[in-house]
């Protein structure tokens, strides 16, 4: 890992300290990384291992690493170090005999697929981001927590923007959780935050097999390789040619004929690899030197 280190974030054991090359992360003993994540705005990572035990590490005031404990300190130089060793990867406390598929992290919650199917989330819970009936927080948050799937689905993909989660199902159905102030959970209503899994409303026969999420907005693939976006929308980072925000799927304005292999969305635009083998992104692009939002 390399960049701010402000919470330990890069695991290489120090906090404070930036990185401008790449840093080896203090692995734990026999173990090795088999996929990592690092969400919208978060100043934590987690990495599954082959085992397919989970390991976090970085800020870890709401107990977002997931090991049942929390800092005593908010310090902007704190990140946990030196109190319960957050610099460095630490293993999540899993259900017995379980392990992760895969984990998505958002800016101060994270949520994780086991090996059976079902999610289960820790950390931050204001705006029921967690999925487990509830906006409440408390020391049962600061280990994994089964979310509220619907009955006798299992989940297949896991995306977390800044305070909602969404997961693609096993029938290709999508459902999203957490904060829903710009339509960002996709379910026709605004304002209204979903503690538990509440399904994406899609169009008849639309079917969904991945899922991305940017700090508010969601976007995710058809099982025709059709890209579909949701949420916030200031600056285009939807891809439907406007600015308006969308309470649920509109599809993206590809070029004509293509369809999408992946998607990613960061803050407030998303990137694409198309079928031909070619990357489009849109939305958000001062950063690139533009004055403004490009669509």
């Amino acid at each position: 890992c390399w960049g701010y280190n402000n919470y330990g974030q890069v695991g290489d054991g120090s906090v404070g300290t930036e990185r401008y090359v790449a840093t080896n992360v203090s692995m734990p003993s026999g173990k090795q990384g088999r996929s990592l994540s690092h969400g919208p705005q978060a100043s934590h990572m987690c990495a599954i291992m082959t085992d397919g035990s989970l390991y976090c590490w970085g800020y870890n005031y709401y107990g977002q690493i997931g090991d049942g404990t929390t800092c005593t300190s908010s310090s902007y130089l704190n990140g946990c170090n030196g109190q319960t060793g957050r610099s460095s990867p630490v293993e999540v406390s899993l259900p017995t005999g379980r392990t992760v598929t895969a984990v998505s992290t958002g800016m101060y919650h994270t949520c994780a697929i086991l090996d059976d199917g079902s999610v289960w989330c820790w950390g931050y819970n204001t705006y029921g981001q967690l999925g487990v009936g509830n906006m409440s927080s408390g020391t049962w948050a600061y280990t994994p927590t089964p979310t509220l799937l619907p009955a006798g689905r299992t989940a297949t993909a896991i995306a977390s923007g800044y305070a909602h989660t969404c997961a693609a199902l096993d029938d290709n159905s999508m459902v999203c959780w957490g904060y829903n102030n710009q339509y960002q959970l996709g379910n026709s209503s605004i304002s209204t935050n979903d503690h538990q899994a509440t399904p994406v409303y899609a169009a008849t026969g639309l079917l969904l097999n991945s899922v991305t999420a940017g700090e508010s907005h969601t976007c995710a693939i058809s099982t025709d390789n059709i890209a579909y976006c949701w949420g916030s929308n200031p600056s285009g980072g939807l891809g439907d040619g406007t600015t308006t925000e969308r309470e649920s799927p509109v599809a993206v304005s590809l070029p004509s004929g293509r369809t999408a292999k992946s998607v990613s969305a960061g803050d407030h635009h998303t990137c694409a690899v198309l079928d031909n083998g070619l990357a489009y992104c849109w939305g958000y692009g001062s950063y690139a030197g533009s004055t403004g939002g490009t669509r």
